[in-house]
């Protein structure tokens, strides 16, 4: 009697027919696929995926020669193109990942391999080209990149980053296994087993081929329920271990959500979902860092935002919308909520026997709440991801961003957007969030609030109330004046714009702002708001009024810090307007003080690009300074106010600072590229300068010397100082006298020494050759020392790696010759403060400016191994670099410089691999020019709408792209699509705007 149950497991049939047609073809039948299909049409679909790959293994065994070689347990050659395959690291349904060494590069690479060519199904050959064009059009942090695609000895292949990293069901078993405190520790323990350090592990050989049918099997139940089967998720099967899940258990899971969502949000902003997030396709690295893989099921989002049409996935974490043949954004959230979810309970969401029951779950039952499961669950944790998996997709998040966002608001332990906090929980959250100033903040709080209330013309009748009013008013403002400079200091030195320059060698800047920290700008919003108060009171007390002009300044000041503009210019028109009815009463009392108000304004106008504004207002500030009488201007704090007065005249530009510092390699925009210092002079004669295409990575050429005479000047010739040059230089000594005056008489004083630092690092640009570097030279001195004394002060360290990343004229001119000398010192100097800078990154990961820092000693860097023609290392600092900007971009959207520098690393990166020639790099540089010009389109197409200075940017940006997007095609043989590309770039630029060096222009210019 037959006692299989009515309705037996799918999985278990779908074992038993592999295990028949194996046993099949080991006897010498011929069983083919479409056999199996006729006796099992309910299994068509999973059939057709997994039997061609176990043909192809069992036909390998079969011919494989006794006393021979072993081969690649795949069947696979040693070798595809120009990649030598070294071992497999994974495996599913479709193909096979190899790690692999590209030998003309020599780096390690993942390359994904289906089987030969006759053996493909069409349905598994589509999918394998859809993977590998949907993930090759992503350029994200958290998405595993893709190079290239490929064909040989019958093989289709694609090549992809290798991340050596272990898949998020493999991390949760080793955190249930080996007493781990956290994911990511999980992770690391995962990693090192299967990356020991001893070395790599060797090619699977005979021993591991007789495991091969049943390894397919195994990879046939991971994917089976990809069309409807319940099939065993790896991460379902560890006990839960709640007594090691605390809270940076809890900071592991959210972290990894976050990472996800924004990954998800990049690609639902590219058009494309996944389709198939899981635990299986997650990878994590040992830095934590998460990796979205497998987009083998990605699909195209219609332009209603859905996608309609086939039901796929892996049915465990599919939505429940999606067995109706409808998809959106809403769907790969409930795939990564359900994941989240087996993350906090360490069990599935769903758990069934079968297929339809499993459905019937998903369709109709709610999964129980975690903390059900689970009471140490956060609260915030479970009520995040309960939206996320919520049945109705209208009452799920409405987009990735939406949950990142709340996913970080957990972390950062502020209110999630998910449900509505009391103001009084709000504040327990400020404190805890600010436990270094909560103490500090209540009570500079309640004293605020007191003079509010003291303020008040019936309150100040009474001398005594008088008194106290005056006294809490100074404790109030002092003690937010403390917790404003501890977290958001002013800077003595204004923040560089993002610049480059073109052939005309004139500028197009994007102005820049000191950016904040999430942390601080949460802590000044608190202060704003108390500082705005005090700065509406009115009173006709001459001390009380000086409070409210210094409240009024302070909230300019942070205005400023927050990039608000236009309002920290109405807060510091105002503390100005205070601030001359004081002197009215008290004449030359708060010339200083107005004075500095002035420089700050002057700041804001250069932010806004307003020159001649910004440098009339620091010349007003120099008057008010020197017209002091005598005795007061020897006062130390009235002399540091006036070298840091002439310092902001004496800067390059008044709305920027330091070298030029280069552009992207390989042909990005223009020679010259992206600078923190000032446009070159339009007098005297251009440059000759190469184009993108011949000299990648070159050293800019930077402002033509200004003292005119260095005999290594070479074609440049003898060139004539504009006035102001000269004027500036001036202006810097001026500084460096008063400042070295200062240091003299107060030697362990740190403000004159950092800006005395400054100064010599300003006025190497203006010196002849020694000087510079003799100036240069002392501000190393000065910021090494000032380091050393305050190694808790991380803003030395800052201006210090900047500093030694500047490259002087001397060393400038001398690499342009060519001096190899010069090039190592400049090469070691730059990498010394790159990993300098990389440490500070890490030590404080949440300010931006350390952040922007880095990145842009990485250019400089990577300028001088594009220039040796170094592309690994050229190569290698831009992977890097372009994470931490994309960060930058994500978590900053509105601030113009980070969104530009993307750009252009992006371009470097893409111009790097265009020069290196080979295919594979070719496609990856295609794939990165592609996708900065779709992010500039949308831009370009309101650029009608901007200012000046941003038309110019986002129109030369698009066509510098299309034209080298030009080139690369051409390269790959799409004459057709290149010279699209050029008509597209043409339009832009227009012909007579080719930058030096494009196709046709040089040429005329050899043969003149």
């Amino acid at each position: 009697m037959d006692e299989r149950p009515d309705n037996p497991d799918p999985i278990e049939v779908l074992d038993g027919l592999a295990s028949d047609f194996v046993a099949r073809t080991r006897r010498g039948e011929r069983p083919t696929v479409d056999e199996y299909v006729t006796r099992h049409p309910e299994m068509e679909a999973r059939i057709r995926e997994v039997f061609p790959t176990i043909l192809a293994l069992e036909e390998l065994k079969a011919n494989r020669s006794p006393g021979g070689p072993a081969p690649h347990a795949s069947g696979l050659p040693q070798r595809l193109g120009d990649f030598h395959l070294l071992r497999e690291v994974g495996r599913g349904g479709m193909g096979i990942v190899f790690e692999a060494e590209q030998e003309s590069l020599g780096r390690r690479v993942a390359v994904k391999v289906l089987p030969r060519q006759a053996l493909l199904e069409p349905r598994q050959l589509e999918r394998f080209q859809r993977e590998a064009q949907m993930a090759a059009r992503l350029h994200h942090t958290n998405i595993v990149p893709v190079f290239g695609v490929g064909q040989d000895a019958g093989f289709h292949y694609y090549v992809m980053q290798f991340i050596q990293g272990a898949a998020l069901d493999r991390v949760v078993r080793e955190f249930a296994r080996n007493g781990s405190s956290d994911l990511i520790e999980a992770a690391r323990d995962t990693i090192r087993h299967a990356f020991p350090a001893a070395g790599r592990a060797p090619v699977p050989g005979r021993e591991t081929t007789r495991l091969l049918a049943d390894d397919v099997r195994r990879a046939a139940r991971e994917s089976a329920g990809r069309d409807g089967e319940a099939a065993p998720d790896a991460a379902a099967a560890p006990p839960a271990v709640p007594s090691r899940q605390g809270a940076a258990f809890w900071a592991s899971v959210a972290r990894i959500g976050l990472q996800v969502a924004d990954a998800l949000s990049y690609a639902h902003s590219q058009g494309t979902l996944h389709r198939d997030i899981k635990p299986a396709n997650l990878l994590v690295d040992a830095q934590g860092l998460v990796w979205v893989a497998d987009f083998g099921l990605a699909k195209a989002i219609d332009p209603d935002g859905s996608h309609s049409g086939d039901v796929v996935g892996t049915l465990r974490y599919m939505a429940p919308e999606q067995f109706e043949g409808r998809t959106d954004a809403r769907s790969d959230l409930y795939s990564l909520g359900l994941t989240l979810y087996e993350l906090l309970t360490l069990k599935p969401a769903h758990q069934a026997s079968g297929r339809s029951a499993l459905i019937h779950k998903i369709l109709h039952e709610t999964p129980p709440r975690p903390r059900t499961l689970n009471p140490q669950v956060p609260r915030d944790l479970e009520t995040i991801v309960l939206k996320t998996i919520a049945r109705d997709p209208v009452h799920r998040y409405a987009s990735a961003a939406d949950l990142a966002g709340d996913l970080r608001n957990f972390l950062e332990d502020r209110p999630i957007l998910a449900r509505r906090v009391s103001a009084a929980e709000r504040l327990w959250r400020w404190a805890r969030r600010n436990r270094a100033v909560a103490s500090l903040a209540g009570t500079s709080i309640l004293l605020l609030a007191l003079v509010a209330i003291s303020a008040s013309v019936g309150y100040v009748r009474e001398q005594e109330l008088h008194a106290r009013t005056e006294a809490t008013s100074e404790l109030a403002l002092s003690a937010l004046d403390k917790i404003f400079a501890r977290f958001a200091p002013n800077r003595l030195v204004p923040s560089n714009s993002l610049a480059v320059t073109d052939a005309e060698s004139e500028a197009i800047e994007i102005p820049a702002q000191s950016v904040l920290s999430k942390e601080s700008a949460a802590l000044l919003e608190q202060l704003l708001e108390f500082f705005e108060d005090l700065s509406e009171k009115g009173t006709e007390d001459v001390k009380l009024l000086k409070k409210v002009a210094e409240a009024t300044r302070r909230l300019g000041d942070i205005r400023q810090r927050f990039g608000h503009t236009g309002q920290a210019q109405a807060a510091y028109r105002r503390a100005l307007a205070l601030f001359e009815q004081l002197a009215a009463r008290t004449p030359g009392a708060f010339a200083c003080q107005t004075a500095q108000i002035h420089n700050e304004l002057g700041n804001v106008y250069a932010a806004l690009q307003r020159g001649e504004e910004a440098r009339a207002s620091y010349q007003e500030a120099l008057g008010l300074l020197l017209a002091l009488p005598e005795g007061s201007a020897r006062q130390a704090p009235v002399r540091f106010d006036l070298a840091r007065t002439y310092y902001l005249l004496g800067r390059l530009r008044p709305f920027g600072g330091g070298p030029p510092v280069g552009g992207p390699m390989g042909g990005g925009p223009p020679p010259g590229g992206p600078r923190s210092g000032g446009p070159r002079p339009k007098e005297g004669p251009p440059a000759e300068q190469p184009g993108p295409a011949q000299d990648a990575g070159r050293v800019p050429d930077g402002p033509p010397h200004p003292d005119g005479d260095d005999p290594k000047a070479g074609k440049r010739g003898r060139f004539e100082p504009p006035p102001e040059f000269k004027e500036k230089r001036e202006y810097l000594a001026k500084a460096i006298a008063v400042l070295e005056g200062l240091v003299a008489e107060q030697p362990s004083a740190p403000e004159p020494r950092h800006l005395l630092a400054c100064c010599h690092r300003e006025i190497s640009f203006f010196r002849t050759a020694d000087e510079g570097s003799e100036h240069l030279a002392a501000a190393i001195e000065l910021l090494e020392a000032l380091t050393a004394d305050a190694p808790g002060a991380p803003d030395y360290l800052y201006d210090l790696n900047e500093t030694r990343a500047t490259i002087t004229w001397r060393e400038n001119v001398a690499m342009r010759q060519k001096d190899a000398d010069a090039t190592a010192k400049v090469t070691e100097r730059l990498a010394q403060a790159c990993a300098s800078a990389e440490t500070l990154l890490s030590a404080h990961p949440n300010v931006p400016d350390y952040a922007a820092s880095y990145i842009g000693i990485c250019m400089r860097l990577a300028q001088l191994h594009g220039e040796a023609k170094r592309h690994a290392e050229l190569e290698q600092v831009l992977r890097k670099a372009i994470p931490v900007q994309s960060a930058l971009t994500r978590d900053f959207p509105d601030v113009a410089p980070y969104t530009f520098g993307r750009m252009m690393l992006r371009m470097s990166l893409a111009g790097a691999l265009r020069d290196q020639g080979a295919r594979p790099q070719l496609e990856e540089a295609r794939s990165l020019y592609e996708a900065v010009i779709s992010e500039l389109l949308p831009a370009g197409e309101d650029v009608a709408g901007r200012r000046g200075h941003e038309q110019r940017f986002l129109r030369f940006s698009l066509g510098q792209a299309y034209a080298d997007l030009g080139r690369v095609l051409s390269a790959l043989g799409d004459e057709d699509g290149a010279a699209t590309a050029r008509t597209k770039a043409e339009e832009l630029r227009g012909p007579e705007r080719r930058w030096p060096g494009d196709r046709g222009e040089r040429g005329d210019r050899d043969r003149r």
